[in-house]
Parts: C-alpha cells; structure tokens; sequence
C-alpha cells in the first residue's frame, strides 16, 4: 500500500492510497473493487476506489482518501480516527477475539459520539450484513473510522471491503461475531436474533413485517404531531406519556433526577477545586426533597459519589416509564475565555417533548437566577436522546470564578433553583 498525492504550501499531504497486487491472494484488486462496488451500488456508503493497470498485465486499486479536502487555496487534512484508537484499543487486537471490539461495541461508539446517531447506526448495520453475505471476514475494528468535519463526528465511508472467504490463507472467523457465532459459514437467522437481543433490540411488526428495534430509547425520532417514520413511535414509547402528564396527580408522576457526574467522572472543577460532581449531589439531593414535598414520585440516577454511565442514566428514566427525566450540572468557561464575562443559565432539550418540559423549567428559573438566562438550547446530549420521556438538563451556573462558587454552594442559591425548578414542573403539568 502506497499513499501519494501532492505537495501544498510546503507540506506533503497525499490524496490517494494505491494498493498493489499479492501473488498470495489471487487477483486481490479486482474482488475489492468488485466487492465495493457492490456495495455502493446497493447504497452502502463507500470510498471512491478505481482499478489501475501497471506492468505488464498488472492491476492496483486506486482509492482516495475521504480525510482531505481542497479549501480553494490549499489542501487540508481533516482528522480521522478508526474505532480502535476511539476506543483505546492497541491496533495488534483488532479482532474481537483478540481482544478487539465487538459489533455491541461499534454500535455504542456511535451512539455515545456520532453526530448522526441514525445514520450512522444504519451504516454499521447495513455494512455487517453486507459483510457477511459477502464472506469478508476481516471486517475489524481498524476498518471503521470516524471523520471530523465542519464540526461533526461522522462515521467514516466503508474501506478495505473483500470477500476473504476467496482465499483459503484467511480464517473464516468473522473479525466481530454474530450472536456468539464466529464462523461465518454457520451464520442462521437465529445468530442474528441472538445478536438483536444483545443490542436490546425487541420483535415488532411493522407493515406485516417482522423487524427488530432498539428498545433501549436511542433511536432519534421525530416526535412532531402526523410525521411519518419508518417505525411506530408506540413500540418504543409503550407504557410512556402522555406528555405533559396534565391529567394524572402528583403521585401517579414519576420524575427521574439526574446527578451529573460522580465517582471518576469530577465534571467541571472550580478554582477552589470544588467538583462538579459534589455540587451537583447536594442540589440533587435538596431538589428531591423540595419536590418530594408536592406528592410527585422521585428515582435518583445516583445518590452517592459512584460513577454511572450515560445510557444507564437514561436508561433509569425509560425502563421505570418515568414522566420526566432532567439532569443537574454547573457550566464551566474554558481556560482561552474570560469566566467574569461568560455566565448565564440554559436548559437542553432534543425534541419537542424535551423542549416543552424545558420551557417553563428554563422560565421559572430565569427568574431567580442572578445571572443571564440564555434559554432553551437545543442539544444532541445523551441524556436528552429518549423519544420516550421529555428529558432537559440544566445548567444551572459557571463553577469557574471564586464568586460563583460562594454563590453556588450558598443553600439559599441551591433552595431558590429547586423551587423554581418545582414551580417549571408544575406549570408543564398544568398545576
């Protein structure tokens, strides 16, 4: 494999990857080439590769490469990294049997940093199929990429695509397994149900057909009155809504409180070297107890200094069903920008049943707050991303100067947000 490209501002950056025939895999170019055609052609997101003759009655594939790009002026890189380096995975055990990652893992990758959660899952899912009706078994971890660009974490097009099962040197033990099944010659309909049910995906039916769908509330879906989807909202909101809750009492409501950060995880740190983490455990705490004072039912994604991970946070709100789901945290001002002069409040919600229990919540607290509220802001957060309950979070001010941290820890700052936070719920629910 040979990259070249071309010399720009005194800085060599190639444009393509050039891969020569092996006499050990028999006309190697020609099956990538073919395979990822294939591929595109029946809509796989995949490099622009090309055959090129050279020698005699030689042939190379020709890729270019999806990390440059031309400015007007002057090549640039765009910054990519395959999902081992994302995982911190060393690239020697890029097999899942080495120790590399699993499809399970590919897919929660996706979910905790693509910019297109949708999408992108669709890719990785099409692109294992695809592989393995193909035979390519060598399909690891090195071989899917996230690309950086204008802002956004994508997955990267589909590269090194070859139906391996060709060429009697390579094992045919898939790179991830399906359903515990390696072998890719013993893959059933049973391996890939299996492997729906590791994901957490359930059966439903949808226009007479049997489909899998990821019940662990991932999938963004438009939530807007009449808007046709792919999927039934009812099968991943059973049991959810109706939101607001207007026509049910406080105690047949369940709110989910959500303590940012904790154990490994300090979140922002102040200049007194006060954690987020600890901040945010004991507004959670008096917040509980305010509301708790109204009738409304309260779960606690942590009461203690523990660490849990983002999905399981969500994860509390949509397997009890709660009504509503809103995450505590302090803001922070990184170190390039003035801490005095970037200050203010702001409530994140994801859809429109997020955005209308942040509405009031945002409302009711910009008028205790002491400081500027920047309002309702949209935000691809993790603990925002549930179609199946409004989930907001809250910032409630910046850690980051001496004075608001005074502030912050005060009980009167900490009891005058968790009424007003009180009062925002009570108005969603029309009390």
């Amino acid at each position: 494999m040979i990259p070249f490209g071309i010399i720009t501002s005194h800085i060599h950056l190639n444009t393509h990857i050039m891969k020569f025939s092996n006499p050990q895999y028999k006309r190697l170019p020609e099956v990538e080439f073919l395979v990822t055609n294939l591929a595109r052609t029946i809509g796989i997101n995949v490099i622009d590769l090309s055959l090129y003759h050279y020698g005699k009655n030689q042939l190379a594939t020709i890729s270019l490469r999806y990390d440059r790009y031309y400015d007007g002026k002057r090549l640039r890189r765009l910054h990519q990294e395959d999902f081992c380096q994302v995982m911190g995975i060393h690239g020697i055990m890029k097999y899942q049997q080495e120790g590399g990652p699993s499809l399970n893992d590919c897919l929660e990758t996706i979910r905790k940093y693509s910019d297109n959660v949708i999408t992108d899952t669709k890719s990785l899912l099409n692109w294992m199929v695809f592989n393995v009706l193909v035979g390519n078994c060598d399909s690891h971890g090195k071989n899917l990429a996230f690309v950086y660009k204008q802002g956004k974490t994508l997955l990267a097009p589909h590269y090194d695509l070859v139906s391996t099962i060709n060429y009697p040197r390579v094992s045919t033990n898939l790179a991830m397994s399906i359903g515990g099944e390696q072998n890719v010659h013993n893959i059933r309909r049973s391996c890939w149900i299996n492997q729906a049910q590791k994901m957490e995906y359930r059966k439903i039916t949808i226009n007479a057909k049997e489909c899998y769908v990821n019940s662990k509330h991932l999938q963004q879906v438009k939530l807007t009155q009449g808007t046709s989807a792919d999927l039934k909202l009812t099968d991943i909101t059973y049991g959810c809504g109706p939101w607001p809750p207007t026509k049910k009492r406080p105690k047949d409501i369940l709110i989910v409180l959500d303590t940012g950060h904790g154990g490994t995880d300090n979140g922002a740190v102040g200049p007194s070297v006060l954690k987020e983490k600890e901040l945010t455990l004991k507004q959670v705490l008096l917040l509980k107890d305010v509301i708790k004072q109204t009738g409304y039912r309260i779960v606690l994604t942590r009461s203690t200094d523990d660490y849990v991970g983002l999905y399981d946070r969500v994860r509390a709100g949509y397997n009890k069903r709660a009504d509503a789901f809103i995450s505590i945290h302090y803001n922070f001002c990184p170190s390039q920008q003035n801490p005095r002069e970037k200050r203010y409040i702001s409530t994140f919600a994801w859809n429109n049943i997020g955005k209308e229990l942040a509405k009031p919540v945002n409302t009711e607290l910009g008028k205790t707050s002491p400081v500027r509220n920047a309002g309702v802001l949209y935000g691809n957060l993790a603990v925002c991303r549930n179609p199946a309950v409004p989930s907001i979070l809250i910032e409630l001010d910046f850690i980051t100067t001496p004075e608001n941290e005074e502030l912050i820890q005060t009980t009167k700052f900490q009891r005058e947000a968790a009424e007003a936070v009180l009062r925002g719920i009570q108005s969603w629910c029309g009390r």
